[in-house]
């Protein structure tokens, strides 16, 4: 559906009619329709020779900018609202994912991470909290390679907790 809204939007209005916003539809319209009245409607033979180049640079200044800021508000309502449904679920993941590991629960807040890891690979949190998760569960050699990816995301933020982790794991190991 995203898809079919953007390539509806340069038309001013209608993917704002769709989506429910009917003001902005219709400015969009009406704008769009002025620009378009004055390029069809008011052409060469009907309008004065001194407003030729004027109304004819006004109305496709119109109707280039109607369909420009439909198109604009269509991507940010479309694909901003993604976003901001991606970092709902990133939130209700993470809080779920703590909330099992909190309980003891290391196998149920491992899923939750690795979902969460999933989503978005670039977040060093998550990282953390599934190395943590992992290495509550065991499995010490996934455990070591979440740390060391959330330390090459976020070396700044997680280094001494990753050193720290790491430097534990080695003990055990030997």
């Amino acid at each position: 559906m995203k898809w079919v809204l953007l390539a509806c939007s340069p038309i001013p209005g209608l993917v704002q009619f769709i989506c429910g916003r009917y003001s902005r539809g219709v400015i969009l319209l009406l704008a769009g329709i002025l620009g378009l009245n004055g390029i069809v409607v008011l052409g060469p033979g009907l309008r004065p020779v001194s407003a030729g180049l004027t109304v004819s640079a006004i109305s496709w200044f119109l109707l280039v900018g109607t369909a420009g800021a439909s198109v604009l508000d269509t991507i940010r309502h479309v694909v901003l609202l993604d976003r901001d449904k991606l970092a709902k679920d990133k939130r209700r993941l993470m809080d779920k994912g703590i909330e099992c590991y909190l309980k003891g629960d290391s196998e149920g807040a491992a899923l939750y991470f690795t979902q969460l890891a999933h989503i978005d690979p670039q977040d060093a949190d998550s990282r953390i909290y599934l190395a943590s998760a992992l290495k509550a569960m065991g499995d010490l050699p996934g455990a070591r390679r979440n740390f060391k990816r959330a330390a090459a995301l976020n070396n700044a933020k997680w280094s001494w907790e990753v050193s720290l982790a790491l430097k534990e794991m080695e003990q055990v190991k030997e």
